[in-house]
């Protein structure tokens, strides 16, 4: 499949890694992701996200106190509400993932510990994901009449975003030219960036500041991974070619991808690999009709024309496993 492809190419990139302790380190959390895909694939995820909703709560108690001026347990200043995440991205990106995996399950009632983080962080990623899922809505709902729409709403929220936040906007962009300055068609191995970005740093000061990640995942993906990162985007475009809800949980992840890390904090590369498994899971993805053509369908073989990321062979081989140590 898709997925062992990249997960193959990740493993052999540790070769010309610079650091092959970071490689591993790198794909350590690589693999732990393919396993959070593998949950969204084998299981509903309804009752994980009103578990994290519920843990939301707790950070929203907290970030009320510091709202107030009160820091039982960080210090900080009255505008830095980041709960029991200390940093108040990670805090609303989280809670913008889980209200829309919520509001995808139509489970309503825990949106009330999922949305104040929106009021509390006023972190721009989340105006944006937000806009980008409600831009997708319109457009899934109502195709080309939705266009005038949408580009309202994109415009209004680019317009606010740039307006208010544009020292931070373009240090990203600085930081983004450096990282295309490296690419390279193999890519520069697992877990290369942070060790390799001084290198390419022509636009920034690394004296003052030494970003950990390009503040892109798929720069980050390409820098990295180079042509090997491939897999991953037709997986990701696979797994829109289906009509699952969850589709407007990953559009939501894909935006905050564009502009930060989502990947590297635990909790929302959880929602987002689930919801990517979830959409990917046997019997959800249509069999792609290029492999209808005569030509194609006389060389293709029959198996994987059956089932484009299918975990059933997987699955059956770990359920011979379990039944062979019941005996």
């Amino acid at each position: 499949s898709l997925g062992i492809a990249f997960l193959a190419y990740a493993s052999a990139s540790i070769a010309w890694a610079p650091i092959w302790q970071q490689a591993i380190w790198d794909l350590w959390l690589t693999y732990v992701l393919a396993g959070c895909f593998l949950l969204g694939a084998t299981h509903d995820p309804r009752k994980l996200w009103l578990g994290m909703a519920l843990a939301l709560g707790v950070s929203d108690v907290i970030a009320l106190f510091q709202r107030l001026g009160y820091h039982p347990l960080f210090a900080s200043d009255s505008w830095y509400q980041g709960g029991n995440f200390v940093n108040p991205d990670m805090f609303g990106e989280t809670a913008a993932l889980v209200s829309i995996a919520l509001i995808s399950s139509r489970m309503w009632w825990p949106l009330l510990f999922t949305l104040p983080p929106i009021y509390f962080t006023q972190s721009r990623t989340v105006y944006v994901a937000y806009t980008m899922v409600l831009g997708y809505a319109l457009w899934d709902r109502w195709r080309w009449h939705a266009v005038v729409p949408c580009l309202l709403v994109v415009l209004t929220t680019g317009y606010f975003v740039t307006s208010r936040y544009p020292d931070s906007i373009q240090e990203r962009i600085a930081i983004w030219g450096d990282t295309t300055d490296g690419l390279t068609f193999a890519g520069r191995g697992a877990g290369s960036f942070f060790m390799l970005y001084p290198e390419f740093a022509r636009r920034t000061d690394t004296m003052r500041t030494r970003p950990e990640d390009p503040h892109n995942e798929f720069l980050n993906l390409a820098f990295e991974y180079g042509l090997g990162a491939i897999p991953v985007l037709a997986l990701l475009a696979l797994a829109f070619t289906g009509g699952g809800p969850e589709r407007y949980i990953l559009v939501a992840f894909l935006t905050i991808a564009f502009f930060s890390f989502p990947s590297r904090i635990p909790t929302e590369g959880l929602v987002g690999l689930v919801a990517l498994g979830r959409l990917c899971r046997p019997g959800s993805v249509p069999r792609p009709k290029f492999l209808d053509w005569g030509p194609i369908r006389a060389v293709w073989p029959p198996r994987l024309g059956r089932g484009v990321g299918s975990l059933e062979p997987i699955r059956a081989h770990a359920l011979r496993l379990y039944r062979a140590g019941a005996r």
